[in-house]
């Protein structure tokens, strides 16, 4: 479901971004603002996803996958916080470009459809950022090895 979310969301917010007409309607940053809150909740069940399995691996109460393997192979805590780091401060570029626009429009007022095209996104990263973030340490608590 989370990968759902997430691939939908993306689809949705590229729809918006693009200008996508469906019938008489066309997506804009509203569609953009849902999409965004599929892509954030899509995440946040893939992390749930993750913490769920690892739980029950270290626990002892089923054996890891194959693609749970895999994935521990190719990610560890700080792979995780790198991707996340690099993740917000893309996220915090297209937020710092509107703030820039908006300093040089001797802070008055922005045109918001175009605005928000910078700042939906910006923020989508920074959140996706932050919960990566977290939820690298969790993961890696969660595989702690107990005593």
């Amino acid at each position: 479901p989370g990968m759902l979310l997430l691939l939908g969301g993306a689809t949705l917010g590229a729809m918006a971004l693009a200008g996508v007409q469906v019938g008489r309607a066309t997506l804009d940053v509203h569609t953009l603002l849902v999409a965004s809150l599929l892509i954030i909740i899509g995440a946040q069940g893939i992390y749930l996803s993750i913490f769920a399995h690892t739980f029950a691996v270290a626990e002892g109460l089923q054996p890891a996958s194959a693609l749970i393997a895999r994935f521990y192979r190719v990610f560890n805590l700080e792979k995780a916080l790198v991707i996340a780091a690099v993740t917000g401060g893309l996220g915090g570029v297209l937020i710092a470009k509107v703030w820039w626009e908006w300093r040089g429009a001797d802070y008055g007022p922005l045109a918001y459809t175009q605005s928000l095209r910078w700042v939906i996104p910006g923020v989508t990263l920074v959140a996706l950022s932050a919960q990566a973030m977290f939820s690298s340490f969790m993961v890696s608590l969660l595989g702690l090895e107990r005593k």
